[in-house]
């Protein structure tokens, strides 16, 4: 049972700022409700069940398959991310008294290392999650610690190629390509995403004179803690890709990508962990957990630990949209 010393934990971790690009994990949580488990398995049959019922999944639709080496998988076992900080007695942690003032207000110093303590720990799974994130959204893949990449049902890949010749302008791909996803899939896109050379072209387009006046605004929008550049075209509103890396920390281009992207194609997912007060062991159904264990007997270390079993699941992959457009330079 998580104690109210976590709850406190947790209440800093929530607030704590932290350096580190959260777009792609922010994404993938918006508008829609995380699936949660005590266990430490996430059983895609459990999770289709509850998507179907929640209508998130559409009636008549295919639950994605995954597989591993050619072997489908029912079931993952997602890798516990984990991040902590050791301290001691010679942190002088135990002999830290009184309280100093931040913002007009009084923090215990105790209280005050406890939290520069979480607030690092916060950063290591944020990293990770969103490298996890980022790669399911991407390449629709989970690649655990050992093994083979979990590669699940592709989205839908669409390849256009613009030459000197094209008269077709960009609005207009792109609004044919927004009504075909309408049709397909009874509902409209929530975001419109592309790379950053697409951005650039349109926006070179506009000031040399090569396309009819359509960009009404661009700016910048904060999504989780990320600054995210737009640009309105003729009332369409089309986000840039935020540059990104796969679990194994490779970057991943986002060159030519033009992405139309539905908040039901992907939920953020979470296994039990587990938890010891006291020195009894419980099973927790949480999206994060911090705790401290007690000293290590020949140390006298101890650490705060912080445990997330975050797996993001792919749910309609036919409500990603992926183009990759070659020849960006002769857009319209």
């Amino acid at each position: 049972m998580i104690t109210k010393e976590q709850i406190s934990f947790l209440e800093v971790f929530q607030i704590a700022p932290v350096a580190a690009q959260n777009f792609y994990t922010t994404l993938l949580a918006t508008g829609v409700s995380p699936y949660t488990t005590i266990t430490d398995t996430i059983a895609y049959d459990e999770v289709e069940k509850v998507m179907a019922e929640a209508k998130i999944l559409p009636r008549g639709a295919k639950f994605p398959i995954g597989k591993q080496e050619g072997k489908i998988r029912k079931a993952t076992t997602p890798d516990i991310i984990k991040s902590s900080i050791p301290f001691g007695s010679a942190d002088g942690l135990e002999d830290i008294k009184g309280s100093i003032v931040i913002g007009g207000k009084p923090v215990d110093r105790k209280d005050k290392k406890r939290n520069e303590r979480i607030q690092k720990i916060k950063l290591g799974i944020t990293q990770s999650t969103e490298a996890i994130a980022t790669e399911m959204f991407f390449n629709q893949t989970y690649s655990p610690e050992q093994g083979k990449p979990i590669k699940f049902t592709s989205a839908t890949a669409i390849a256009k190629e613009y030459k000197s010749t094209n008269t077709e302008r960009f609005e207009d791909f792109a609004r044919v390509q927004e009504q075909k996803y309408q049709q397909k899939n009874y509902m409209y896109p929530t975001h419109r995403f592309i790379g950053a050379d697409i951005f650039n072209q349109l926006i070179a387009n506009e000031e040399s004179k090569n396309s009819p006046v359509s960009i009404t605004q661009i700016g910048v929008e904060m999504i989780g803690n990320t600054e995210v550049q737009f640009l309105i075209k003729n009332g369409k509103k089309f986000y840039v890709l935020p540059s990104g890396v796969d679990a194994k920390g490779k970057a991943i281009s986002t060159d030519g990508l033009f992405i139309l992207y539905n908040n039901n194609a992907i939920i953020p997912g979470y296994v039990g962990l587990n938890n010891v007060v006291g020195g009894i062991a419980s099973r927790e159904e949480a999206d994060v957990l911090i705790r401290e264990t007690t000293a290590d007997e020949e140390t006298g270390d101890a650490k705060t630990l912080g445990e997330s079993g975050y797996i993001p699941i792919l749910v309609n992959p036919g409500m990603i949209w992926k183009h990759t457009i070659t020849g960006v330079a002769y857009i319209k």
